[in-house]
């Protein structure tokens, strides 16, 4: 049998006995709550980092270089990324209104994109 946590049997696939993970039975009705988000000080701080921002803010804009036009879902795509990065507050907010549009848009020109863009993420460059 194939080391793994898949093994092939008789054509069906199966888990491999005696694979790392135990199963235990319990009375609980719900599972507890990870340790991080049980402690305030300790919540999931989500990829908010300033680096990945920036980063998210660069994609984007190669994304825009060279057209005149993009499609929304290229934008939404792009801010979905951004959003990721963003820390809660007002860009955040911005984006999260300007995601909702994308769904009733089918096109932006690229200087729209472009300003907005800007409004919400100034350039570092």
């Amino acid at each position: 049998m194939p080391s793994g946590c898949w093994g092939q049997v008789g054509g069906d696939r199966q888990l491999t006995p005696g694979w790392p993970y135990s199963v235990a039975v319990t009375d609980a009705t719900e599972a507890p709550a990870p340790s991080s988000l049980t402690e305030p000080d300790q919540a999931y701080p989500g990829p908010s980092d300033a680096a990945q921002t920036e980063a998210a803010v660069a994609a984007f804009r190669r994304q825009l270089d060279g057209q005149l036009s993009v499609p929304a879902s290229v934008v939404q795509d792009c801010l979905l990324d951004l959003w990721g990065s963003l820390p809660e507050g007002d860009s955040r907010s911005e984006v999260e209104r300007w995601l909702t549009e994308t769904l009733e848009r089918t096109l932006y020109s690229v200087s729209d994109v472009s300003a907005r863009l800007a409004s919400v993420v100034p350039a570092t460059d």
